[in-house]
């Protein structure tokens, strides 16, 4: 994957594209949930970004990938787990059961051929859950701080009187350098969490599609060591770029920046670039 110094794939504030809304729209899912959507329509393979945890799909990242992928002409989808954002639910009552069927409905409803799931954080994790359960959809993945297994790493870094007290509760109270206040993270997800870990149990094996990870290096939330396990249990093609003073969000454009290359090498493989450089095309698939 290239780092730098190719063509610029951020688009300037000044890009007329970069500024045209996609409507919001709603699903509605076969559980009976309402879910925001925004969506391109174009060439396959289509692109999905999934969210993380108590973010939304209007980020600085899900923005930039829309933009890539309108001037690309290629199908995108961006939308909103249930309890985010502008999506049915509230989110203390949302566990990792349900946020997988949402995914399930978006690629169900929207999407057409393969795809390539780009997952935030918690996204990631969810990207790996479906291709798990679908791989002969999936087209590629690109994970951003992926932090699978999330719930269970969590509970393990509690003592044991935070552990009595969220039995009694029902919930643990989460701090989080991104809100003033604290995630309220259920017992209910953490011990639905549990039923979806991969890092040590079996079926990722399952994965056959090219995989590119992206993490900060100073991620206080998702370790840098949790990608390095991710990609020991791997068994496709697997790329890890950390990123030596990034942090979790990585939205800087510098960051958003390696993620577009990344996304462009998943989209543009090094066979079709070549055959595009032979005829004289821009294999970045860019121009207007």
């Amino acid at each position: 994957m290239a780092e730098g110094g190719g063509n610029q794939l951020v688009s300037s504030d000044g890009d007329a594209k970069q500024k045209t809304p996609t409507p919001l729209q709603f699903l509605e899912t076969p559980e009976g949930r309402r879910l925001a959507y925004h969506q391109l329509s174009g060439s396959s393979p289509g692109v999905v970004f999934i969210h993380g945890l108590k973010s939304n799909m209007n980020g600085q990242k899900a923005l930039a990938i829309e933009d890539f992928c309108r001037r690309r002409g290629t199908a995108f989808v961006r939308f909103e787990l249930s309890g985010h954002g502008d999506s049915s639910q509230n989110f203390k009552d949302c566990n990792v059961t349900m946020w997988l069927e949402d995914l399930n409905a978006v690629l169900s409803s929207l999407t057409k051929e393969q795809q390539i799931l780009v997952g935030s954080s918690i996204g990631g994790w969810l990207m790996f859950l479906y291709t798990m359960r679908n791989p002969d959809i999936i087209y590629g993945l690109l994970g951003i701080s992926t932090a699978p297994d999330f719930t269970q790493q969590l509970w393990k870094g509690l003592d044991k009187e935070t552990k009595k007290e969220v039995r009694r509760t029902g919930v643990y109270h989460m701090k989080s350098a991104y809100s003033n206040e604290p995630y309220e993270i259920s017992l209910d997800l953490i011990q639905d969490g549990a039923k979806y870990t991969i890092l040590d149990m079996p079926g990722i094996e399952y994965v056959k599609c090219p995989v590119m990870l992206f993490h900060g290096e100073r991620d206080s939330t998702i370790p840098v060591g949790t990608a390095m396990n991710l990609v020991q249990r791997l068994q496709c093609p697997v790329g890890l770029k950390t990123i030596d003073d990034g942090e979790h969000r990585l939205s800087r454009p510098q960051d958003i920046q390696l993620i577009l290359e990344a996304l462009n090498d998943l989209l543009c493989p090094s066979s079709d670039k070549n055959d595009l450089e032979a005829s004289g095309a821009d294999s970045s698939g860019l121009d207007d």
